[in-house]
This record gives C-alpha cells, sequence and structure tokens, in this order.
C-alpha cells in the first residue's frame, strides 16, 4: 500500500473509508447523473493514506463516503458538510447494500436530523440506566419505555428516509415526463402551425388540401399527446398517494415515542 495519494483531475471522485484514514480515487462520471439511491458495485480500487488536510484540498468533484452502518458517523457528517459548502458532489455508499445514494442539502439535513433523533434517544436510554442503578432495581417500567423510545426513534428514520427517496422519485419522474410530453405537444402544435401557414400561401386546390390534412394529423397528435399526460398525471397520483400510508405510520409512530418519553420523564421525576 503506498503512502500517497495519486494525481487525480476534477472529473474523478474521492472514495474515503468509514473512518477517513484511506481513500482512493475513481472516475465520477458513472455517479454524475444520479438523483437519488441506487444499486451499483464500485470498481476495485487502490487504497493510500490520506490526511485530513489532503481530503479538504481535494481537486475531485465528487466525494463518495463508505458506512459501515446505517448512519453516518458524527466525523462523515461533519465532512459531508464541509464538502456541500465546497461545491462537492457527495455519494454515501453502502458496501453490504452495494447502494449508492446522491446527498445533497436537502438530504444532509435529514439525516442530520435522524442523527440527533438516534443521540437524544441514546442519551434517554444512559439517564433512564443511570436511575435504574440508585433505584437498585433494572425494571423499572421506563426501562421499557426507554428501549421503546430508541426502538421508535429507529423506525421512524427508516420511514422518513424511504419516504423522502419515494417524493424524490417521483417528482424527478414528474419533472422528466412532463418536459418529455411538452416537447412532444410543442412539435405537433408546431407542426400545425406550419402546415396552416402552408396552406394560407399555396396557390392550387391540391396543395391546399394535402397542407390541411397534414395540419389535421398534427392536431390529431396533439391530442393523443393530452390523452399521454393525462395518463402520466394519474401514474404521478398513484406514485405520490403510495407515500401517503408511510405518512400515517410515521404519525402513529411520533404519537408513541411522545407517550413513552412523557413516561420517562415522570419516572426521572420520581
Amino acid at each position: 500500500m503506498s503512502s500517497q495519494t495519486p494525481a487525480t483531475d476534477a472529473m474523478q471522485a474521492l472514495v474515503l473509508s468509514p473512518r477517513l484514514d484511506r481513500a482512493a480515487h475513481i472516475p465520477l462520471a458513472p455517479y454524475a447523473a444520479y438523483t437519488e439511491r441506487h444499486v451499483v458495485p464500485l470498481p476495485q480500487m487502490e487504497w493510500s493514506f490520506l490526511g485530513q488536510a489532503d481530503i479538504l484540498g481535494t481537486s475531485a468533484e465528487g466525494v463518495i463516503l463508505l458506512l459501515e452502518q446505517g448512519l453516518p458517523s458524527a466525523e462523515q457528517l461533519a465532512l459531508t458538510h464541509e464538502m456541500l459548502a465546497r461545491r462537492k458532489s457527495v455519494f454515501f455508499y453502502w458496501p453490504a447494500e452495494t447502494a449508492i445514494e446522491v446527498i445533497d442539502d436537502e438530504r444532509y439535513r435529514a439525516i442530520r436530523l435522524h442523527c440527533w433523533a438516534m443521540r437524544f434517544a441514546k442519551w434517554l436510554k444512559v439517564r433512564a440506566d443511570k436511575k435504574q442503578a440508585r433505584l437498585g432495581n433494572a425494571g423499572t417500567p421506563h426501562y421499557a419505555d426507554t428501549l421503546s423510545v430508541r426502538s421508535t426513534a429507529q423506525l421512524m428514520g427508516q420511514e422518513v428516509l424511504g419516504l423522502d427517496s419515494h417524493l424524490k422519485g417521483g417528482v424527478a419522474e414528474l419533472r422528466r415526463g412532463l418536459g418529455a410530453i411538452s416537447d412532444q405537444f410543442a412539435a405537433h402544435t408546431n407542426a400545425v402551425s406550419a402546415q396552416l401557414r402552408a396552406a394560407a400561401a399555396a396557390g392550387d386546390a391540391d396543395a391546399v388540401a394535402a397542407a390541411i390534412a397534414a395540419a389535421q394529423a398534427a392536431v390529431e397528435g396533439a391530442s393523443a399527446t393530452i390523452g399521454s399526460l393525462r395518463a402520466f398525471g394519474d401514474g404521478i397520483a398513484n406514485h405520490i398517494e403510495g407515500g401517503f400510508p408511510v405518512i400515517e405510520r410515521l404519525k402513529s409512530q411520533a404519537a408513541t415515542a411522545a407517550s413513552d418519553v412523557m413516561r420517562i420523564d415522570l419516572a426521572l421525576k420520581r
């Protein structure tokens, strides 16, 4: 293993180990167009040691952080914030799942909130454990409530991440579909205008009839495009509605967590 990182150009991605102590470089191009999570294995890499200053000063346009668990460490979260501030493309990669996900400012804030919720749940558990030790009773009711809060926080976090990905996928598809259908509609309407202008300028009956027939075909094409737009809209609506049950589950989980926290608070005040 070498002690220096090979030179890179801007169109590469800096891949960092979970402990941020080793680095490798791979082409950024295969991942540059991603907007959400994708299942794709990373290529074989040659690892080298890299210092913090070298990481922050990298000329690579992208940074891929390898995660050992479902959530990033505090160090990885801090580095993500720093790289986003430097306008770098940031990705999280889960080797066990061979899954890579784009991390933008909005996604960073959601993951940071999830991490804070997990830390709060752990803090509650530590506080409850200390209370148990003072009472000399490991079976006090608030201990189970603390575990319930932690479990609920984890579940809520997973639900939020899944809903976030689901809705972002729907929005991306909506933008793509509307753009394509708008282009089709514009092409048809432009064709109608062109044929009608040709009909007005034509000097003989046959040319006029041909131009009108072509305009009629273009109008029919525009009508078909409108039908496609309606079907596409129905599909997107169904996709978004698919996220509604997740929202209802989150409401229920939040209510459960709030109830558990209230019982813990009452137990700790005794």
